[in-house]
């Protein structure tokens, strides 16, 4: 992925604030990052922070996590409301 193509999906995301070549994520929603390399899949939740460096990304967690991902092997985001916010359709048949 080039980064212009993640700085337009970190973008599109709501609530994302873009410092620099920082993007901070709102406290409204939870974030998954989705990487792959080589047939092996990586989920990162809970995303804070992405800061996108030369050839790689650095990638803050809620938990204190931090991870360095290569630029190429991150093909998509996932954002649900936080654990508080969570409204519309609930499980079951009404």
């Amino acid at each position: 992925m080039k980064h212009e193509s993640l700085r337009a999906m970190i973008s599109s995301l709501d609530d994302a604030r873009e410092e620099g070549d920082t993007f901070h994520m709102g406290d409204a929603w939870d974030v998954t990052l989705h990487a792959a390399h080589r047939s092996g899949g990586m989920q990162i939740t809970h995303v804070t922070s992405v800061s996108i460096h030369n050839e790689h990304i650095v990638v803050m967690t809620s938990k204190g996590s931090r991870f360095v991902l290569d630029v190429e092997g991150v093909f998509g985001f996932g954002q649900e409301p936080t654990k508080g916010d969570r409204t519309g359709r609930r499980a079951g048949f009404a």
